[in-house]
């Protein structure tokens, strides 16, 4: 999770592949939401705080329904650290 997340974020992006007009970190973010169904599940089945934390982060960076990343937020504000929960 976490290294998908960095994926996402922007931390795997080479120079080489920003000089060819790539943006690696989006074609992540597009590669990951075909399996957002595997990291909500990940976030509703954990009892690990910081797995349910990370995949939440990750959900942050790729889901673009900003409605349902707020409903899953809501249903989820005890569990989640304080910072992710505003």
């Amino acid at each position: 999770m976490e290294l998908l997340s960095d994926l996402v974020a922007g931390e795997g992006q080479s120079f080489l592949a920003a000089g060819q007009g790539r943006d690696l970190p989006e074609e992540c973010r597009d590669a990951a939401r075909s399996g957002i169904w595997l990291i909500c599940r990940q976030i509703c089945t954990t009892s690990d705080p910081d797995t349910l934390n990370d995949a939440y982060e990750l959900l942050t960076l790729i889901e673009k329904d900003k409605g349902r990343l707020e409903r899953l937020r809501e249903s989820l504000s005890d569990r989640l650290s304080w910072e992710l929960r505003t």
